[in-house]
């Protein structure tokens, strides 16, 4: 998956849209709404640089990842107390596995909704719960086992699931600034090395965490 081009996409989405769906907004805020947002995220579970998978012919290395930050848009609509989006989200960290030092990217496309408690009043605590997919890359985490001896990027995909817990904050009812906080329990099931042979992969897990903050604009 080419993720530039996604992120592109998105953005290409945004500028033919926003002009073109004027006034959807009522009295109630209700509506077509677009996002921006900053995710901080942070990895756990098997991504903590003691894990590996001997996939034939080379080793596709589970890094320990530090916490990044990055950038999201999402599309979606809100209905009185509820949000939902289609997002899409990138981050960048660094990791390490025994000697490696290195670069990764982790990206996710999904789902995600905002349960507020309240329709009134200018701060308004939410719940989260979302589905997506996740893919990491981490450079150089994937070395052949024969000679000639090559590495190159590990990368693994698979499927998360996302909770949290938030406030939003609208000063007017067509913009709302919202901060939470999620976990994301991640299940990869393919990864890829330097021989861009896809394997199945038994049992990687990730449970992480994400600090989001954003806007969310209804049109």
């Amino acid at each position: 998956m080419n993720h530039k081009k996604l992120s592109l996409t998105l953005i290409m989405m945004l500028l033919i849209l926003l002009p073109a769906l004027p006034g959807l907004a009522d009295s109630d805020g209700n509506g077509f709404l677009v996002g921006f947002f900053v995710p901080y995220n942070t990895f756990g579970g098997d991504f903590d640089g003691d894990h590996f998978f001997n996939a034939g012919d080379e080793l596709l290395l589970v890094p320990a990842m530090e916490a990044g930050v990055g950038y999201g848009l999402s599309l979606g609509g809100r209905r009185n107390t509820v949000e939902w989006e289609l997002y899409y989200m990138h981050s960048s960290h660094d990791f390490s596995f025994e000697v490696i030092r290195d670069k990764a990217t982790f990206d996710a496309a999904g789902i995600n909704g905002r349960f507020y408690l309240s329709r009134r009043g200018v701060i308004r605590p939410y719940g989260s719960f979302g589905m997506d997919l996740c893919w990491v890359k981490a450079q150089n985490a994937s070395i052949t086992l024969y000679d000639p001896i090559r590495s190159g990027a590990a990368k693994f995909s698979g499927l998360g699931i996302t909770g949290g817990v938030g406030v939003g904050i609208r000063p007017i009812k067509a913009v709302t600034l919202y901060v939470g906080g999620e976990l994301r329990w991640g299940l990869f099931g393919r990864g890829k090395g330097v021989l861009n042979e896809s394997h199945k992969l038994d049992n990687l897990t990730s449970l992480s965490f994400c600090l989001r903050s954003g806007l969310v604009f209804v049109i």
